[in-house]
């Protein structure tokens, strides 16, 4: 009986060897399979990648066919990375064909799989490319930049420590707000995202986002810091670089110099170029080069040598067939010939710059040269062939639609004909110019109140985040209030057990105090919260009267004002949106608001009221704290319910006064005042109700008693009210 036992032993464990073994076998085999099916695709993914790469017609269809072959395969083989590779590549061909939506889409499949496979940082890369989609294809800059905003959360949340890629996305977002007007944010995410390529010796990022640096210096007009700046991306690039990108850095650089009057060195970057290029064999860039630098010639007064080489860069455009570009060479040489004084020489170049601008049907060029042929031959003495030309240019400008060169055709119509002494075309065409630039001007501020609206609700929406994150908290504080509170009582029960009376007696009266102390900090930190959110819903309340008061100053028809009105309210959202960020500020910058806001209602009203912010003697307005945007709702009220209504000269007094520890406010106006219960509700705007919150709250982290009060005036009305006296130091 035993050797049975232990034969059926050993033939138990032979044949669980042998399952095992070839178990092991067929996994082997499967998996030696899978390699050979991921080795076999990442071929034929090279292969149909690089007969794309050969196809000479961009919108062929051999694009998408070659990719249809790799998707069918991706998903024979049951591989999601795969597939979302072959979407990927999809959504790049699907780019040379205009595609903007499809293009979305596989982005989206391609972001699915990489989510759900877990491959953190596609994804983010994928977050990136459909920010830089709608920046670059749909022109929806707020939506990028909350696509990239996603990206570099993402990566947070998933601890993806790609340093390059999130210098890119932090790249691309300071490109979109420089596109929105966020000019404030720009330099600091170009300066973040130069020191994340710093920190990784990324040399190309490091490039790219100095030369963004350099052109935001550009454009903001520190052209000395722009040429340091690009010199710095330059000497980067040297040996690094494709020298179309060092044509582009130089050239850059160049024109800088150009606008700061330094053309010896600009005509000097341009010298270097050339030798750059001299053995180069790409003819459009260095005809590009050729025709820049003719043009710089011409600007230094070097003119022999700047006709010589503009006909060098013409004549590599005639051989590769660059017939808009030889349109430009003769535009350009036409107008070196006006600079030298060759009146004939100037006049045949512009005539060919036409011939050559309607072969081409380039409208913007036959505009020019039809504008250029007007003044010369209208120096020439030539009248007859200046107004010829002078109509043509105004034809173009109506058929191109666009209103500024409309309005100058009309305006160099209306100045010939005076000069003719046709009186009667000279006022007609006078007219047409008034009107079609009335039109512009409309337009050009319709666009900048639609920029603001917008530029508001983004910053709307990001206070609403705001709100929500805060109540949030307070949720969280309570709840931890709550389970604090929970604990103590238990170990109070567990001292009651086991301590003496006299510990008892101890541990209450600790207890006590330390629920006094724990109270004072909890209401705190609510009120601090509710004071932010309370402002939070006073920004659009101000913001929208605001933008009210714009529709109105530009209804009345002030249009050559209006851009100059535009800009100074710009400048007090700008300032309201920044004082927002900050509980208190110095009384000096509530006044210096408070001015601002009075000047522009006092112009929309076209002087209807004078006003006057004055400060006790004795006291600083640059060292009292006051909450922020504390007084504006209620010189807002003093404005729309008060002046407004006032018989005669409106009259608005804001006086500050110290008394004891007490800051003592109170705002005057001349207004209707507060004759019946009906006005007395009327004036009780939302703005005041929320300022009589603030007041309280306010008062209440200071544990103070006081309250917002109005006190008719007959004429008017005063709003009076105290808070602590705070110094900031």
């Amino acid at each position: 009986m035993p050797n049975t036992r232990k034969r059926l032993k050993i033939s138990a464990f032979t044949i669980i060897t042998i399952f095992v073994w070839n178990v092991s076998l067929i996994a082997g085999a499967t998996t030696h399979q899978q390699s050979q099916k991921k080795a076999d695709f990442d071929s034929l993914l090279t292969a149909y990648e690089n007969k794309a790469q050969q196809a000479k017609n961009e919108k062929s269809e051999a694009y998408l066919l070659f990719n249809d072959t790799i998707i069918l395969l991706a998903k024979e083989y049951n591989d999601p990375l795969y597939l979302a590779k072959a979407f990927l590549q999809r959504a790049k061909l699907l780019q040379k064909t205009n595609s903007k939506e499809e293009v979305k889409r596989y982005y989206y499949k391609t972001l699915a799989i990489y989510k759900e496979q877990n491959a953190h940082k596609d994804a983010a890369y994928i977050y990136r490319l459909l920010g830089y989609l709608t920046d670059e294809e749909f022109g929806d800059y707020f939506n990028a930049v909350s696509y990239y905003d996603t990206a570099l959360r993402f990566m947070s949340k998933n601890a993806v420590t790609d340093t390059s890629l999130m210098a890119g996305i932090t790249l691309n977002k300071g490109m979109a707000y420089s596109k929105i007007g966020k000019q404030d944010s720009v330099l600091p995410m170009f300066n973040r995202s130069l020191e994340l390529y710093t920190r990784v010796k990324d040399t190309l990022g490091m490039i790219q986002a100095t030369n963004n640096i350099g052109s935001y210096y550009n454009r903001t007009g520190k052209f000395e810091s722009a040429i340091s700046t690009f010199q710095q991306a330059l000497n980067m690039g040297e040996g690094i670089l494709p020298t179309v990108h060092l044509v582009s850095l130089s050239t850059n650089l160049a024109n800088l110099h150009v606008r700061t009057k330094n053309l010896p060195q600009a005509v000097e970057i341009y010298y270097q170029l050339l030798d750059v290029l001299s053995n180069s064999h790409d003819v459009k860039l260095v005809a590009h080069v050729y025709s820049n630098f003719g043009v710089v010639l011409s600007m230094n007064k070097q003119f022999d040598e700047a006709v010589t080489y503009l006909h060098k860069g013409k004549t590599l455009r005639e051989k590769a067939g660059l017939n808009e570009e030889v349109t430009s060479s003769y535009y350009n040489l036409g107008m070196v010939f006006e600079d030298w004084g060759k009146s004939d020489s100037q006049l045949y170049y512009y005539d060919l710059c036409r011939i050559w601008a309607q072969k081409t049907r380039n409208k913007n060029n036959l505009y020019l040269s039809n504008n250029a042929l007007f003044k010369t031959y209208r120096a020439k003495g030539d009248y007859d062939k200046a107004l010829e030309h002078l109509h043509k240019a105004n034809d173009i400008a109506k058929e191109s639609k666009i209103l500024e060169r409309i309005y100058t055709s009309y305006l160099n119509l209306a100045s010939f004909y005076n000069r003719l002494n046709r009186n009667k075309e000279a006022y007609e065409y006078l007219v047409l110019h008034t009107t079609y630039k009335d039109s512009f001007l409309n337009v050009e501020s319709q666009n900048k109140i639609a920029q603001l609206n917008a530029q508001f609700e983004t910053e709307r929406k990001e206070k609403e985040i705001e709100i929500l994150t805060k109540e949030k908290t307070l949720r969280d504080l309570r709840i931890e209030q709550q389970e604090m509170e929970m604990n103590r009582k238990a170990q109070q029960n567990n001292w009651i057990i086991f301590v003496s009376s006299l510990s008892l007696i101890m541990l209450l009266i600790f207890g006590v105090l330390y629920r006094q102390k724990f109270k004072a900090v909890y209401l705190a930190q609510i009120t601090s919260n509710e004071l932010k959110a309370l402002r939070a819903q006073m920004n659009p309340h101000f913001i929208f009267n605001a933008l009210s008061s714009v529709q109105f100053y530009i209804a009345q028809n002030q249009k050559d004002k209006a851009s100059k009105f535009l800009t100074s309210f710009s400048k007090l959202t700008r300032r309201i949106l920044s004082q927002s960020e900050n509980e208190r500020i110095p009384l000096s910058e509530e006044m210096e608001t408070l001015d601002l806001f009075l000047k522009l209602e006092q112009i929309r009203m076209k002087g209807k009221f004078d006003y006057d912010i004055r400060v006790a003697a004795g006291l600083d307005p640059e060292i009292i704290e006051i909450p922020s945007m504390l007084i504006q709702p209620l010189a807002e009220n003093a404005v729309w319910h008060g002046v407004a209504n006032a018989e005669g000269k409106g009259k608005i007094e804001i006086k500050f006064s110290r008394k004891d520890d007490k800051l003592h406010i109170s705002i005057q106006d001349n207004g209707p005042g507060l004759k019946n219960e009906h006005k007395s509700q009327e004036r009780k705007s939302q703005g005041l109700k929320i300022t009589e919150s603030r007041i309280a709250r306010f008062n209440d982290t200071k544990r103070e008693k006081g309250q917002l009060e109005l006190f008719s005036t007959n004429p008017g009305l005063r709003v009076s009210f105290s808070i602590p006296y705070v110094e900031l130091f």
